[in-house]
């Protein structure tokens, strides 16, 4: 019991298939029209032999547009999210690289204003701060993992799965933020507590959350990146 109010742990639905066969059919539909276009510019035939390696290029740009336009929110809308965008979200969680393929992060989304308040109240009080960590947003996901002497891999699995729903928020319109503190939070005797009622299996840590929602600010342009940032050795 949560203040009076049960705790109901509910499972996500997953999307009749017919809906997800049309998802493919338009997204493909829209990569094709990209390619003949590209195909059109660069003065390629439809059956030439190039036509394999500018379709890749193309697939592959809307996922580079993806990671380039994503940026952190810190402004949210009090509007919640719908039941379909949250599912794409955390769908797009599972489908994350772990290690030996175990997928043994555990995603909890709170969306309960009371749940959500104590997640606030025990995360400012980690920072040592007034206000709120999550900035409003009114869907917190919580990504827990196993302790690592259960799982060596596992920070890097958990750290995949929050970068990926990042990833999807931002692709399906939603504005997220990488949220710390919840390996100190859900340490803590309310937090191991809190943990037990949301359902989190045993020999589990908190790894990090997404506050989740509707921006409430224009998309911020990206900053210049390093000089430097990497090199190549061949």
């Amino acid at each position: 019991m949560i203040s009076g109010h049960s705790l109901e742990v509910v499972p996500v639905i997953h999307r009749k298939w017919q809906d997800v066969t049309e998802y493919l059919r338009i997204f493909f539909e829209s990569c094709y029209i990209r390619h003949m276009r590209c195909a059109s510019l660069l003065g390629q035939s439809h059956g030439s032999q190039n036509n394999f390696s500018i379709y890749r290029m193309i697939m592959e740009n809307a996922v580079l547009d993806a990671i380039k336009g994503r940026r952190s929110i810190r402004k949210y809308r009090a509007e919640q999210i719908t039941d379909d965008e949250l599912q794409t979200v955390l769908e797009a969680g599972t489908y994350a690289p772990t290690g030996k393929n175990l997928q043994s992060p555990f995603i909890v989304a709170v969306q309960s204003p009371e749940l959500v308040g104590r997640l606030v109240r025990m995360n400012a009080e980690i920072m040592g701060k007034e206000g709120n960590p999550y900035y409003g947003a009114p869907t917190i996901v919580l990504v827990f993992v196993p302790l690592p002497e259960i799982n060596k891999n596992a920070v890097q699995d958990g750290s995949l799965v929050l970068g990926t729903m990042m990833l999807a928020a931002h692709s399906i319109g939603l504005a997220s933020c990488w949220i710390n503190r919840e390996r100190e939070m859900f340490s803590t005797p309310a937090g191991q507590s809190l943990m037990r009622e949301l359902g989190v299996p045993e020999g589990y840590m908190g790894i990090g959350a997404l506050s989740l929602g509707y921006s409430s600010i224009p998309l911020p342009k990206p900053l210049p990146r390093k000089e430097n940032y990497y090199k190549v050795v061949k």
